[in-house]
Order: structure tokens, then sequence, then C-alpha cells
């Protein structure tokens, strides 16, 4: 029809509508008879979106990351993992259950249903694990690791600074294991990226070292997104990927860039050393 122009914004706000309007289907049936399904399928429509985007030859699935040198060391079990098969093989595929090795692991992912206190700490223990894991088998760098919540909490709607404190106790309570040789920049203290399905998120800068002696510390930045979030996640995630596989940049990660979002009133919060 003439005169209809491609409207960019809506298209990627929709992801977030997309989920949403899924993740409650369960929930409207089955009310809270059974917590545990509703969880699964919150994780599984995560997990098929994630899945249409990526390329050929990655995976998304539940599973497990384990050391190849050592049987003592494994991750816990991860909600989703992002797998590169053309880059090694996992130790087991099947019935929608992967236990990859951590030279072909990405990202992994955690996916809660409400962000607040006890969610953020559990999501940044699970992925500190994988961290702790692949640390001695690959750069810290190369594995990006996020949190996706479908809504918040009444508290942190009313106060989204609260959720600073919130990952900066987790990372302290949860510290990932020190790599037996040291890296040239401070390694990922926690997750990347933590988003809720449309308005939040927040991002750790993992800092870097400016000079002999000298690091800049790690923060973390928060951000409302006009309904973005989970185009901000995505795109994220993609874009790592592409970068971890040497492929250009992604269109989609082009298309977020147009949309500016707006620093929360403390725009970030550096973490104690």
């Amino acid at each position: 029809m003439p005169g209809i122009k491609p409207n960019w914004f809506r298209l990627l706000t929709s992801l977030a509508e997309e989920l949403h309007c899924q993740s409650t289907r369960v929930r409207d049936l089955i009310g809270d008879s059974h917590w545990l399904y509703d969880g699964h399928h919150k994780e599984y429509i995560l997990t098929e979106l994630l899945q249409r985007h990526l390329p050929s030859g990655v995976i998304a699935r539940r599973g497990f990351v384990v050391s190849p040198n050592d049987e003592a060391l494994r991750s816990t079990e991860q909600d989703i993992l992002i797998v590169d098969t053309h880059r090694e093989a996992p130790a087991f595929a099947g019935g929608g259950v992967v236990i990859a090795l951590p030279s072909s692991v990405l990202a992994a992912i955690s996916v809660k249903t409400t962000l607040d206190s006890g969610t953020v700490d559990d999501t940044v223990k699970g992925l500190n694990t994988v961290r702790s894991t692949v640390i001695d088998h690959c750069h810290a760098r190369s594995l990006w690791c996020g949190g996706y919540f479908y809504e918040v909490s009444d508290e942190v709607a009313r106060n989204p600074l609260l959720v600073y404190g919130h990952i900066a106790s987790a990372i302290t309570a949860h510290a990932v294991r020190r790599p037996l040789l040291s890296e040239s920049h401070p390694i990922p203290r926690g997750p990347d990226l933590l988003c809720t399905a449309k308005e939040l998120a927040y991002r750790l800068d993992h800092g870097y070292q400016s000079g002999p002696g000298t690091a800049t510390p790690s923060r973390i930045e928060g951000f409302r997104c006009q309904g973005l979030s989970t185009a901000v996640f995505l795109a994220t995630l993609l874009s790592h990927v592409a970068s971890v596989r040497n492929q250009p940049p992604l269109d989609l990660e082009d298309l977020s860039s147009h949309f500016r979002l707006e620093p929360l009133a403390e725009p970030h919060r550096e973490l104690t050393p």
C-alpha cells in the first residue's frame, strides 16, 4: 500500500511483546499449580527466539559445561547455553540437553520470571560457575553471560537503582575462580548484561588495564529501554557471537543502535575491588 513506511521501533519492541504474550499462557491456564513447568516454558520460548536468530552451527540448549581435565570442575545446570558446534562437538547432546566443553561455549543465559534481589543472586551464582569452569581453557572475555527477566518486582519498579546493590552483593558473594595464568585485563566478575523483557537493562563494564599496576575498575551501568530491552539483549548477544566467530557486524545491532537508551538517575556505580 502506498505511503506505508518501515517502523523499526515497532519491530524491535514487538520482540518483547511476543515473549510476554507467550509467557503468560501457561500461567493463565494452570495458575500456580506447577511453577516448575511455567519456568521451563519461559526458558523454551526465549530459546526459540534466540535459535531463530543464531547463525548456522550455533545451538541454544539447556545444559552444563564440564572441564576436560578436571572431573570435579563443572558448572551448575544452565537455563540456556549457546554452543558453537562448528568449533567442537558437545560431549553430549540429546533430549534438549547439551554437555559442552569450554572451548565451544559462546554464552550462558539465566532465565527468571521476576527481577528481585533473590533472582539476581541466583543468576550471578549460576552464571559464575560457567565462568569458573572455562577460565583456564579460553580467553575470559570470549564467554558472554546474561540474565533475562520477564518482569520486575514492585520494589524494583519503584526504584530501579536497587538492582545496582543486588548485582554488587551477588558478585561479592559468588566470586569467579581466579585463572591459573593471569590475563592482561581484569577478568569478568559477573554477567555482561541483565535485562527485563521491556524496560530495564544493566550492563557490566568489566574494566581494563590502563597501565602497569593500574586498572580501571569494573562498573554497573543502568538504562531505561522504552520497550527495547529484549532487542538490546538479543543484539548484544548476537554481536558477541559474531565477534568471537570472526564474522562481520550484524544488521540487528545497527537497528538497535538507532534508539537511544535513557540512563538511570544514577547512570553507573563502580564495583569495589
